[in-house]
């Protein structure tokens, strides 16, 4: 049951992540029930909670990364270049360019948030994001403190060594919640919705700071009106950053912009002018933007720069598969990439840190009735690339395919016994070894037997409460 407020409360919430975890909670329960759905809107998304996989995970369960080619540059920003699917770059043009309209028609009120709303925070690179984490959170926890006990440091001598030791560290990292693979890290509260190339943030306030989000934007006296004119252009607000619009790929008017309407063209006379002998004079004008009208009974009047995208068409015949149709058309898989991306990080790991710790010290207690103890100095050798590339090497396909195979199994928490664990390694190398073709065949058909069959499709039942636990500061 929601914990709801004494009468004399204002609608406000105060939270903070330096509250206690009661009144944090309180707070929380405050906002969730009492404040957003008295002053926020009807339609939202709440990435806290139902929305967390949107737009990072497909409908039938596998994560993917949009790709750069499906990007288009954002008009009406802070000053900074920013990106966005080029069906939300469309419908965001077309949403500022209305409200600019309302402003110079005196209908909103002046100053404040969504007056003139301006994109501060758009689309930002998943792998870019993956980087950070891997560098900035994973790394620094594996040198900095998995590596201080004298036993990893005696039993990391070289680069097999090292995938040994960082296995061990693997396995507790991602007990803790934390991923390793990038199909993971999509998985987790650690990407964000920006990057999935359908949200516009025109803020950069502090997720966990709960005032601003009413005082500043849900009591902005433009707040329901432009809310509800941006519902018209697919958007729906974020119900945890209310700065936040989403495109909402299910919706009608967004699915305009994705898969475009009938275009105009309003021909330009080039007879602009006539000369003192009555000559006409050519002029070089620039034609008008084709433009076209909405098809939603109702609203026809509203006006749509909607191309729209090959990659899309099939909304015209389905519009019930928004989400799939947005994967299959700009989005890129994960797993086929997963181990190849990881490879480039354990190798600059294991560079990174033998380059810090150049040398291993092994000791050995002293024998008895010798008071010296033994030291024996090794020194530790940089790995090459080669050492993980092509079939043969000896981190190469097989250890690969592998090492996915035991940390998505990690990853989404599913427990295999020794004797499935065996079968399965048994399954999926049967298919490396018996599909016909090149070894990049192979592997590709292996993984996607890994991922597809013994990994399946994510399910809330594959995650923890750690993997996609709140995380209230995080920006996501």
């Amino acid at each position: 049951m929601p914990i709801m407020p004494p009468n004399n409360t204002p609608i406000l919430s105060y939270a903070t992540n330096d509250m206690s975890a009661g009144d944090v909670f309180y707070q929380r329960q405050k906002y969730k029930f009492f404040v957003y759905p008295v002053l926020g809107s009807i339609y939202n998304f709440n990435f806290w909670e139902q929305d967390k996989f949107y737009g990072r995970v497909s409908p039938k369960g596998f994560t993917g990364a949009v790709s750069e080619d499906s990007l288009k540059q954002l008009r009406e920003t802070n000053g900074d270049t920013l990106f966005a699917n080029a069906f939300i770059a469309d419908a965001w043009r077309d949403f500022t360019d209305r409200v600019k309209e309302l402003n110079q028609a005196g209908t909103l009120a002046r100053g404040g948030v969504w007056s003139a709303p301006k994109a501060a925070k758009a689309w930002r690179c998943a792998y870019d994001s993956y980087h950070e984490y891997m560098v900035n959170v994973v790394y620094i926890a594996f040198a900095d403190t998995y590596m201080n006990s004298q036993k990893a440091k005696s039993q990391l001598k070289d680069l097999r060594t090292f995938l040994k030791v960082f296995g061990s560290f693997a396995q507790q990292v991602v007990k803790d919640g934390g991923p390793v693979t990038f199909s993971g890290f999509l998985e987790s509260p650690y990407s964000s919705v920006l990057n999935t190339g359908l949200a516009i943030e025109i803020a950069d306030d502090n997720h966990g700071d709960d005032l601003p989000k009413a005082k500043k934007f849900l009591y902005d006296p433009n707040y329901e009106l432009v809310i509800s004119i941006a519902s018209q252009y697919g958007f729906i607000p974020d119900k945890n950053a209310p700065w936040r619009l989403v495109g909402d790929v299910e919706n009608p008017a967004m699915q305009e912009y994705m898969a475009g309407i009938f275009m105009y063209q309003d021909p330009i006379n080039p007879l602009d002018d006539a000369g003192q002998c009555d000559d006409p004079i050519l002029t070089n004008r620039i034609a008008p933007e084709p433009y076209g009208f909405c098809t939603i009974p109702g609203f026809e009047n509203i006006i749509r720069h909607a191309p729209g995208y090959p990659e899309y068409a099939p909304l015209i015949r389905d519009s019930s598969q928004g989400q799939e149709t947005l994967f299959t058309g700009s989005y890129i898989s994960s797993w086929e990439n997963d181990l190849n991306i990881l490879r480039l990080y354990l190798l600059d790991f294991y560079n990174r840190y033998i380059e810090d710790n150049p040398y291993n010290q092994k000791v050995t207690p002293p024998l008895p009735g010798c008071s010296i103890s033994k030291i024996e100095v090794t020194e530790r050798k940089v790995a090459e690339e080669a050492m993980f590339r092509g079939p043969d090497a000896p981190y190469g396909d097989k250890w690969a395919l592998k090492a996915t195979y035991n940390l998505r199994l990690l990853e989404r928490g599913l427990s295999r016994t020794k004797a499935r664990r065996t079968k399965d390694i048994r399954d999926f190398m049967n298919v490396y070894y018996l599909t016909p073709g090149s070894s990049e065949q192979k592997y590709y058909q292996s993984l996607r037997y890994i991922n597809t069959k013994l990994i399946g499709s994510l399910t809330t039942r594959n995650l923890t409460d750690n993997t996609v636990g709140d995380i209230n500061n995080r920006d996501y």
